[in-house]
């Protein structure tokens, strides 16, 4: 048998391209407000506990939200539900920028969930219509590509634009963009959906036990990352004398420098050595996700 490669198609590459776009804008939209913490704390009056809750109730919402919106992908236009997603994420992040309470800004920021709940499934029954089997993983990972430069560009944003401008006109930013993916999505078709045979049992899924560790490890990275992300810029400005400026850009390469991760370790260890030690367990929990992450960090470990 053959095993040349065969070239993906024009409208493949179009599809992949548009969806990874809709990925990178939706995680802007998520992250973008991670390193506007210290903003939004004087603005707000929020408690570490509020500004905690926004990412766990995005999370909570987006988690419930996955099954019944993946019930709709199977049966309803996939374009349809991921155009409103877009449209849900786009008007809740704009929202939020006009809040003047942590309440309207923690159902604003919990609707972003939402619409990442709508997009998700319907994008990955679309690349696995639209791939054959043995192509299918290679377009999953340029799919996620989007999401890790997407979070990261959010980082940017939010810490370049909030300082100088305000935190809400990094939110408008990003609510904006979501304009750009809306279009794109015209552009292609969507795919023929996978013989009804593929269709494997979520039962009988959960009889096979790599399945359920690798669920059990996505949820242990999720719950030490998201922690991680959420509070290393925040961390940073109160405790390590940083402005907010020059903290971000730890947060944004974060998702994809071990390094980063083990400037952020050694200075949660040396932090927690001190009477001080608020914020410290986010980072001492990620070490179980970095074993081999080696503390070298000095400027940050610096008090």
């Amino acid at each position: 048998m053959s095993t040349k490669s065969i070239p993906l198609s024009s409208y493949q590459i179009r599809l992949l391209a548009v969806l990874a776009l809709i990925n990178f804008v939706n995680f802007a939209a998520r992250q973008v407000f991670v390193p506007l913490i210290p903003l939004l704390r004087e603005h707000l009056h929020a408690t570490d506990a509020q500004l905690g809750s926004l990412q766990t109730f995005l999370l909570l919402v987006l988690a419930a939200g996955s099954i019944p919106f993946g019930f709709f992908a199977d049966r309803f236009s996939r374009k349809a539900i991921i155009a409103i997603g877009i449209l849900c994420w786009s008007v809740a992040t704009f929202a939020g920028g006009l809040a003047s309470s942590f309440l309207f800004f923690l159902i604003a920021r919990s609707v972003v969930g939402l619409g990442e709940a709508a997009y998700a499934p319907a994008a990955q029954s679309m690349i696995s219509g639209a791939f054959p089997q043995e192509r299918r993983a290679v377009a999953q990972a340029i799919f996620a590509v989007g999401m890790l430069l997407g979070g990261a560009a959010g980082h940017v944003l939010g810490g370049v634009i909030g300082p100088r401008y305000g935190w809400q006109e990094a939110l408008f930013i990003v609510a904006f963009a979501g304009i750009v993916p809306g279009i794109a999505l015209f552009w292609i078709d969507d795919p023929p959906r996978g013989p009804r045979s593929e269709v494997v049992p979520i039962a009988r899924l959960l009889r096979v036990p790599a399945f359920v560790a690798m669920i059990c490890a996505g949820i242990c990275i999720t719950f030490s990352s998201v922690s991680l992300l959420t509070w290393s810029t925040d961390f940073a400005v109160n405790y390590k004398d940083f402005s907010l400026r020059e903290a971000f850009p730890t947060g944004a390469l974060l998702p994809s420098s071990p390094h980063s991760c083990s400037r952020l370790l050694a200075s949660c260890w040396r932090f927690n050595r001190k009477k001080n030690s608020r914020c410290s367990w986010a980072f001492r929990l990620h070490s179980f996700s970095c074993p081999g992450i080696t503390a070298r960090s000095q400027r940050f470990c610096t008090t």
